[in-house]
C-alpha cells in the first residue's frame, strides 16, 4: 500500500497526473480520479458520483447531476406503457382511451348565414376590382 501511495506521488511530480486504479480489494467503496480542481468519487457499489474539490484539510464534496435515475425512470414508465399496449393489442383494442366523434350536419340558418358572408365577401372583392380597372394612370393589367 505504501509503495502504491508513492507511486502516486511520483508520477504526480513527474507527469501532473495521477492515475488512481479501481479498487484491490472487495472492501474499497469508492474510486477516486483526480480532475482539474479536485477529485471524482465514483461509489463501486451504486456508481453514484461525487465531485470534491478542496484542500485535504477542507474537503468538500458535491453529489453530481446524475441523469441516469431520469433516464432508468423514463425507461421504466416507457416499458410499463408498452406492455399495458400489447396487452391490449393482443385483447383487441388499440390501448388508447375512446374518443367518441359525433358529427352533425349545420342547420339551414347556419347555411344561410355562411353563404351570405361568402355573398358579402365576393361582392366587395368585385366591386374592388372594378374600380383598380376604371382608374386612370399606370397601372398594369394583372
Amino acid at each position: 500500500m505504501r509503495r502504491a501511495a508513492f507511486v502516486a506521488i511520483a508520477a504526480s511530480i513527474i507527469g501532473g497526473t495521477i492515475v488512481v486504479s479501481a479498487p484491490a480489494s472487495a472492501n474499497e467503496a469508492f474510486t477516486l480520479k483526480p480532475v482539474d480542481g479536485g477529485f471524482v468519487r465514483m461509489d463501486v457499489a451504486t456508481g453514484h458520483i461525487t465531485t470534491c474539490s478542496g484542500t485535504i484539510d477542507a474537503l468538500v464534496c458535491r453529489s453530481a447531476p446524475d441523469e441516469r435515475i431520469a433516464l432508468e425512470t423514463e425507461i421504466d414508465r416507457l416499458t410499463a406503457e408498452n406492455l399495458r399496449l400489447q396487452a391490449a393489442a393482443k385483447a383487441g383494442g388499440t390501448g388508447l382511451p375512446s374518443a367518441k366523434v359525433e358529427f352533425t350536419l349545420p342547420s339551414e340558418a347556419e347555411i344561410d348565414k355562411a353563404m351570405t358572408f361568402f355573398e358579402k365577401m365576393v361582392k366587395r372583392f368585385k366591386s374592388i376590382m372594378d374600380d383598380l380597372s376604371k382608374e386612370p394612370g399606370n397601372a398594369t393589367p394583372l
